[in-house]
């Protein structure tokens, strides 16, 4: 998503005025942002939770749980931006930016200012000098989710913005060049060839967020290294985004075909992850290109033979119309149980240095249930790493 579609902070006087004027979203349209957000919230704290095999000190556990925070964060900031579009300049980053800028004495907690907050107040202002970033708390974010929730729903932007703050949500956000700076550090920590498993990640990352100068530059440090099937996958993918960018659509779907093509033996790309990469796929459905999304999903059914059914679902409902159609809910990114796998998926690889067998993938497939009952019943172990 380019950046200048991310949410901005909006704290001063002339949001009153603009809200009266601003044309929310349609009743319909609502309740797909309210269930992405709500299913970015849900992963975000999944993620943050997670207890990944290798040990609670694994580099490439952390690194790893850094870059998949930081996506499901900027993806929930998304959410409000799509729910609150037309709120006028207060969105724009020149607004936040501007000598006078937001006063946090207005929205603020009475009594002493949260941690969170006054570390996003020196984000906005571009005060970065002495300041460490960390990962929000896990219960931070659950027991404050249905605030967020209830200020969407009575459409109060100030107060959901606020509600995030506090969270340490916008804290992984702004500004983005920060936030890669950031993860460009934790990724380099991780030495040996290891270091592609989370750089690829961060490639992705990177075109998602319209960063494409940083994302087209992992890309080339990647490709330099010899990647193998495990990478070439998401890379083609980033490639892909790329050309789209740049106008060059038959670029865009030569990429995206070839993103499948890379591994001839079923099951070896689904080692990485338990689902294709369909972030290219979605932003060419977006522009109308559904054939070659549609040849792109037929392939992908061979390799993710788990997930086949509702990969054909898609196709069918792409067939079907209105564009763009939506992917059923196995196939979303922000799917936790989906998320978890591909998390502990990527640690084991980067430990192992290898792809993942058949029997491992099946290993934690059944770690995740064992997860999912003893978060049912209150007793799931939280991360640590």
């Amino acid at each position: 998503m380019p950046v200048d579609q991310l949410i901005q902070p909006a704290w001063t006087s002339e949001w009153a005025s603009s809200r009266q004027t601003n044309e929310q979203c349609e009743p319909g349209e609502s309740h797909l942002i309210m269930r992405d957000l709500e299913g970015e919230v849900a992963c975000l704290e999944q993620i943050l939770t997670l207890r990944l095999s290798g040990g609670a000190k694994t580099v490439s556990a952390r690194v790893v749980r850094e870059i998949y925070a930081t996506r499901s964060a900027c993806g929930a900031l998304s959410c409000l931006r799509r729910c609150f579009r037309n709120a006028g300049t207060v969105f724009e980053p020149a607004h936040w930016k501007s000598s006078s800028g937001p006063d946090i004495a207005t929205v603020s907690p009475p009594g002493a200012m949260s941690a969170p907050f006054a570390l996003c107040q020196q984000l906005f202002r571009g005060d970065t000098s002495g300041m460490h970033i960390c990962l929000p708390s896990a219960s931070a974010i659950h027991r404050a989710a249905p605030e967020l929730y209830e200020a969407v729903s009575v459409l109060d932007p100030e107060r959901a913005l606020k509600v995030l703050c506090d969270m340490g949500v916008l804290a992984l956000c702004f500004p983005l060049d920060l936030q890669f700076g950031r993860l460009e550090l934790s990724v380099a920590s991780v030495l040996g060839r290891a270091r592609l498993i989370p750089l690829v990640e961060l490639a992705v990352l990177a075109a998602e967020l319209g960063m494409f100068d940083r994302a087209a530059a992992y890309l080339a440090e990647v490709q330099a290294a010899s990647p193998g099937p495990l990478e070439l996958h998401d890379l083609n993918t980033v490639a892909g985004v790329l050309a789209l960018n740049e106008n060059d659509f038959e670029g865009a779907c030569r990429r995206l075909s070839a993103s499948v093509r890379v591994c001839q033996t079923p099951g070896l790309l689904a080692a990485r992850g338990p689902l294709p990469n369909l972030l290219l796929a979605k932003r060419l459905l977006e522009i109308g290109e559904e054939a070659p999304v549609i040849g792109y999903l037929t392939e992908c059914k061979r390799y993710w033979r788990h997930c086949a059914d509702a990969i054909e679902q898609w196709i069918g409902l792409i067939q079907k119309g209105p564009s763009p159609a939506i992917e059923p809910e196995i196939l979303r990114a922000t799917n936790c149980r989906m998320v978890a796998l591909k998390m502990q998926a990527l640690v084991l690889i980067g430990t192992g240095g290898r792809a993942l067998s058949a029997d491992e993938v099946a290993d934690i497939e059944a770690e995740r249930k064992r997860d999912g009952d003893a978060a049912t019943k209150g007793r799931l172990e939280t991360g640590t790493n």
